[in-house]
């Protein structure tokens, strides 16, 4: 792979820097405000679908690679960008970066104390041997993983918005079971476990024999 620059002079009037998140996870984006910039007379823009380290930090997993969103943004001299062989995809090998053997790698070759001090050798991290098919079948898997990565990202929503949902409709519950009398059957279903409790026909639901069930038990309440 042969190194990517598309130096610039740093800006004074505010920017906005790209940074790459450890374990894998991605890249983000933060507006420096005037004033705040780096103290360097150059800095580099991002280009798409370029392999990006950050070689402070490459031995926790700070590797990405650069999509439609990132390019333009600006890095220091510490985030080296790299152009991809013409028989590598970037959707296929933005999944193989994800591979432990890969962090390893970049952990060994990033020797050193903790922290800043441990700085990545470029050569040894390029190194590491990828094995990979056609251009064609390279496409179908990556077309097949971000499908696969898109359904995770639906379903991980889905789960936010209905514990969301669920916590918003508890007062309303605590609300019903708030009675001095129940005439019938009241249950109080276990919002962790699976145990439930009967108050008997004419019990005192506020008296104690029922009031400690109900601090603990909230979900599905209903009378017979």
């Amino acid at each position: 792979m042969a190194k990517y620059e598309d130096p610039v002079e740093t800006p004074h009037g505010g920017y906005i820097r790209l940074g790459i998140r450890s374990h894998a996870k991605g890249t983000f984006h933060e507006y420096v405000e005037p004033g705040h910039e780096l103290e360097t007379a150059k800095m580099h823009r991002v280009a798409t679908n370029k392999l990006i380290f950050n070689i402070t930090f490459a031995w926790e997993h700070a590797v990405a690679i650069a999509n439609e969103n990132d390019a333009g943004k600006l890095v220091s001299h510490r985030f080296p960008q790299f152009t991809l062989l013409e028989s590598l995809r970037p959707e296929f090998l933005k999944y193989v970066i994800l591979d432990e053997g890969f962090h390893h790698n970049l952990y060994l070759a990033s020797p050193g104390g903790a922290g800043r001090n441990r700085v990545l050798k470029i050569e040894e991290a390029l190194d590491y041997p990828i094995y990979y098919p056609s251009l064609e079948e390279q496409h179908k898997i990556g077309g097949l993983l971000n499908k696969l990565n898109d359904l995770i990202t639906l379903h991980q929503r889905k789960r936010t918005r209905l514990k969301a949902i669920r916590k918003s409709h508890a007062p309303a519950v605590v609300f019903l079971t708030e009675r001095d009398h129940v005439r019938g059957i009241v249950r109080w279903s276990s919002i962790w476990h699976s145990e439930e409790e009967t108050c008997k026909t004419g019990d005192d639901v506020s008296g104690k024999s029922c009031l400690h069930q109900r601090k603990r038990f909230g979900r599905d309440t209903y009378a017979e």
